[in-house]
């Protein structure tokens, strides 16, 4: 609710979600066990997730061409 870019970057989530890309996004101040799980030092931080495991991560505000290329590979 603090951050900035991460609000800044809501709708891009939002619209990326909405063309059927799965998307869960985590409060890391309510449930700081995923941040420290997967390494979160900066907000915001994307984790893409293939089979369960993160296979690769990006820091910091992205356009919704840039999360979906992204979570493409």
């Amino acid at each position: 609710t603090w951050c900035g870019p991460c609000r800044s970057m809501a709708p891009n989530v939002i619209e990326l979600s909405a063309s059927g890309v799965r998307v869960a996004v985590v409060d890391v101040d309510r449930v700081p066990e995923a941040a420290m799980r997967y390494g979160v030092e900066a907000l915001p931080t994307v984790v893409v997730f293939l089979d369960g495991r993160p296979v690769r991560s990006a820091i910091g505000y992205h356009s919704t061409e840039e999360l979906r290329a992204l979570a493409a590979g």
